[in-house]
């Protein structure tokens, strides 16, 4: 053997341990990827939802997030607009915030409007109703417009 051939077998030898490193760590790394999409936090685990006063209160905590994702998206605001800040984060219990009882009012009227005048009316299998984002759409505060 001489010493080209001996080179050559030295770095075919480094290239397939390097590839072979390169593999795994790319392993390594969709696994890792793979886990974490199918084990997201999750901040409803064990939550147990307190001091509903219109909602059932056996509402699933998972609803009743999304419910409360909707009316920020309807208002444009974040939890904390109705919701008690504290030193520890956000008092969901809590009614000292005034603007929690708007939105219970709010929530009950638009649940009675919806039931005395479109409960049989339904578009494309989809039965029409009115929500926060009818009036609201996107602001804390709705926009009066003139009526013609």
């Amino acid at each position: 053997m001489n010493i080209f051939s001996y080179f050559h077998y030295k770095i075919k030898l480094m290239r397939n341990k390097l590839f072979v490193i390169g593999i795994g760590l790319i392993a390594l790394i969709s696994i890792n990827a793979i886990k974490s999409d199918y084990e997201p936090d999750d901040p409803w685990a064990g939550y147990e939802p307190q001091n509903l006063q219109v909602l059932p209160p056996d509402t699933d905590p998972y609803v009743l997030g999304a419910m409360m994702d909707a009316l920020n998206d309807a208002l444009g605001v974040k939890c904390s607009h109705c919701h008690t800040r504290t030193d520890d984060g956000l008092d969901f219990v809590s009614d000292d915030n005034p603007t929690k009882e708007v939105a219970r009012d709010m929530i009950k009227m638009t649940m009675e409007i919806s039931h005395k005048y479109f409960k049989d009316t339904e578009i494309d299998g989809q039965r029409m109703q009115l929500s926060c984002m009818t009036c609201h759409n996107g602001e804390a505060t709705p926009v009066m417009r003139p009526a013609y």
